[in-house]
């Protein structure tokens, strides 16, 4: 497998995108995407939106687990923590998506809320989050200096 890394491309992608999860896409969707080169074939995708100054929402859609083995996640993590400048990357999920959950946990997000029904009823919605501070797969870039 021969993995790129690319921005999220609305047109060509979204479709991919919408059959996996729903999600609609708004006017601040961005977000990045995998790729086996060899073949073209979308793996992954990070979808982020609902910017603030400091926070993003993220919506994770990995079709193809090898994309993780592949720096997938530290390509995620420096897009929205060094190129976009946020500080905190957020996560909404019901809260009957264990597998999600423990992900979220793995990769360093901490839950701060579950509002009770918040999904539907008996299904309430769990608020995570990731600051960059607490990211493992970030690493600040070295600041070139001139003269």
């Amino acid at each position: 497998m021969n993995v790129q890394f690319r921005a999220l491309d609305g047109p060509r992608d979204w479709s991919w995108i919408t059959e996996r999860v729903t999600l609609l896409q708004t006017a601040d969707t961005k977000g990045v995407v995998a790729c086996d080169q060899d073949t073209g074939r979308v793996l992954a995708a990070v979808v982020f939106d609902s910017w603030t100054h400091t926070a993003v929402r993220v919506h994770p859609v990995i079709e193809n687990k090898m994309v993780l083995r592949h720096g997938f996640l530290e390509a995620c993590a420096d897009y929205v923590f060094t190129l976009c400048g946020r500080k905190v990357v957020l996560g909404l999920l019901p809260a009957n998506r264990q597998a999600a959950m423990r992900f979220g946990r793995r990769l360093g997000f901490t839950t701060h809320c579950v509002v009770p029904d918040g999904v539907m009823d008996g299904v309430g919605l769990v608020v995570m989050s990731l600051r960059r501070e607490n990211c493992r797969f970030w690493h600040p870039r070295p600041v070139a200096v001139n003269g």
